[in-house]
């Protein structure tokens, strides 16, 4: 009643972008939707509402495999913007993302000590014979569960990780945003190989099974823009249960994972998930070294390396260097920075991106790219802005303002998805076949 409904209208673009990114939407016309969402309650006063969308659009970025050192940028000027216009949403989910990514940034230790009993005080208190579901507790324990799993499996520490997930089971997220489900899933899949590797005790081998017999339907239906995390799954359950002698086979899951981790195209368009990339190549490089081919494992291993470098995971490839820094390839390393950097010096000389096997975070709209060095085809909300640009957006003198309070104080190119027929400047569209279901 307070803003005639439009802090509620922004909310309702929040939650459009967070479910049509999991289908077909590309990163850049997602996060357009994140910044209407965020715009349009401030300019009516709805300050909850406007931080809402702006903390999940950095959750969006993130799982799209934005870089690192810029999600802390955007985190930490979200704190402070929260805390002078005395906003508490999502405060504590917040902290749990400030927590982590320094972690994966190395820039502060991981405390192994304390991360078996994340969450056991609050489980204790609320009891856990029931889901867990209430949103002021949910969401703190599911990003906390959620990134304390992936450091571990990042760092191969599997039991730990096991007891983690056992405990983020009990949280109700299946019935939230496609995003959270199906990286869940693949978290689930990765721990239970690895503490298979660890213990060779069949109900690990079990579990992986069956995540990834479940997950077929999830990940084939609920868009193929997570599809890539089913493939990991996978490529992990083909290396352990294929002989060694059809390594082929095995060969062929990994790097399908990997080729639609990195796809920008029709119909995945994941954007470059670059830390999901690294993923894929660093299991299939330790599947072939297991195996005795150590030059193909040297291959993949590199590969990851350098999508973790891309990402900004500085904790994994300071762990990479010293556990596995024979099998780094100096020369092909080069190679890939090199690729990777006329890759983005091409995009933004022609508003274009082309799949060939070099990460891009995100395609570019109808042809025209953002015009800058944007990691990401659309920039997050807090990327790179002063805190200034709220009170402006606030108490400018309404022109951005039409009738319905549609438009946003972020400018005349914040169009919505639907606005964009596809994303080739020719409007032709690419020819993904070779990456259909059935291939």
């Amino acid at each position: 009643e307070r803003t005639n409904g439009q802090g509620s209208g922004g909310l309702v673009y929040c939650v459009n972008a967070m479910q049509m990114r999991c289908w077909n939407e590309t990163s850049a016309n997602a996060m357009k939707l994140y910044h209407q969402g965020f715009y349009l309650p401030l300019e009516y006063g709805d300050f909850e509402a406007g931080f809402v969308c702006g903390f999940c659009s950095v959750v969006a970025a993130y799982y799209d495999g934005y870089p690192l050192d810029r999600l802390l940028n955007a985190l930490n000027i979200m704190a402070d913007e929260m805390e002078l216009y005395k906003v508490t949403a999502n405060t504590h989910a917040l902290n749990q993302w400030k927590y982590f990514i320094p972690i994966l940034l190395g820039k502060t230790r991981v405390d192994w000590e304390n991360y078996p009993t994340f969450g056991d005080t609050t489980l204790s208190v609320i009891g856990s014979s029931e889901p867990i579901s209430e949103k002021e507790i949910f969401y703190p324990l599911l990003h906390g569960y959620m990134s304390r799993i992936l450091i571990c499996i990042l760092l191969s520490k599997y039991e730990i990780a096991d007891g983690l997930r056992k405990k983020l089971d009990k949280l109700d997220f299946k019935s939230d945003p496609n995003e959270y489900y199906t990286t869940i899933l693949m978290y689930t899949g990765l721990v239970a190989a690895g503490r298979y590797r660890e213990t060779r005790d069949k109900k690990h081998l079990q579990r992986l099974r069956s995540t990834y017999k479940t997950g077929i339907d999830i990940w084939k239906t609920r868009g193929k823009r997570t599809m890539n995390r089913g493939l990991i799954v996978k490529a992990e359950y083909k290396a352990l249960t294929v002989p060694s002698k059809n390594w082929r086979r095995v060969k062929i899951a990994y790097d399908m994972a990997i080729a639609v981790s990195t796809e920008t195209r029709e119909p995945f368009k994941t954007g470059g998930h670059v830390h999901e990339a690294g993923l894929a190549c660093e299991m299939a490089g330790e599947y072939f070294i297991r195996i005795g081919k150590r030059n193909l494992g040297s291959q993949y291993i590199t590969s990851a390396y350098h999508y973790y470098q891309l990402w900004g995971a500085k904790v994994k490839t300071d762990q990479m260097k010293a556990q596995r820094a024979k099998y780094i390839n100096a020369e092909q390393l080069d190679r890939l920075v090199v690729n990777s950097s006329s890759m983005g010096a091409r995009r933004r000389r022609t508003g274009t991106t082309k799949s060939d096997g070099v990460v891009q975070f995100g395609g570019s709209l109808n042809g025209s790219g953002p015009g800058d060095d944007d990691a990401l085809a659309y920039p997050l909300i807090y990327d790179a802005i002063q805190a200034s640009r709220i009170p402006s957006a606030i108490m400018g003198n309404g022109e951005n303002r039409n009738a319905g309070g549609a438009n946003s104080s972020a400018g005349d190119d914040f169009l919505l998805a639907g606005e964009h027929a596809n994303n080739t400047a020719d409007g032709s569209g690419d020819d993904v076949s070779v990456l259909s279901d059935a291939s």
